[in-house]
């Protein structure tokens, strides 16, 4: 329970100080957002985040802090959830018109195998790229590595323990629509 609780202050806490929009701070050929901030809506597919939506808000200059759910839909015949939190933030100014920057997850989800049921917690983090499309469309990646532990272990048969990857890389690929700014 600390390590969830930790996880999520760690997320948000760089949301948390309010800071103002300074014209330095916006990406070239980004309006200021007049409030200070502007949504996302995201879809995507990832290692852990799997086939995923969700809703991020920048709240704080170049930072953003979203929410996702997921699923692999079946596809291993077994179906896997995932829900998170994210906290990402752009760096530097564009390179060729693609926004870098680094992002933070934190994952719970499920995964299962004719042995055990897993409930697990994922920390990716690693290098985000943001290729805009449109004014409103972008193509996002993220790469990185990625820490697992384990919150529950329901096993299935007597079988000797068996415990998923500790530590493992990542990737997520997210097309963003970002709506007006507030």
């Amino acid at each position: 329970m600390k390590r969830r609780a930790l996880a999520i202050v760690l997320l948000l806490a760089p949301a948390l100080v309010r800071a103002q929009v300074s014209p330095a701070e916006v990406t070239p050929g980004e309006a200021v957002p007049a409030g200070g901030g502007s949504a996302e809506a995201t879809v995507g597919w990832g290692y852990y985040e799997l086939l995923h939506v969700g809703l991020a808000a920048k709240v704080v200059g170049r930072s953003t802090v979203g929410i996702l759910v997921g699923s692999n839909l079946g596809t291993n015949g077994r179906t896997n959830w995932s829900a998170g939190f994210s906290y990402a933030h752009a760096v530097g100014p564009p390179v060729w018109d693609v926004q870098l920057g680094w992002k933070v997850t934190a994952l719970y989800w499920t995964q299962s195998d004719p042995d055990y049921d897993w409930k697990l917690l994922s920390l990716p983090f690693g290098v985000t790229a943001v290729q805009p499309l449109t004014p409103e469309l972008s193509v996002a990646l993220d790469a990185g590595v990625t820490f697992t532990t384990t919150l529950a272990s329901d096993r299935k048969q007597d079988v000797t323990f068996s415990n998923p990857h500790r530590w493992n890389g990542s990737v997520c690929v997210e097309l963003r629509y970002r709506f007006r700014s507030w």
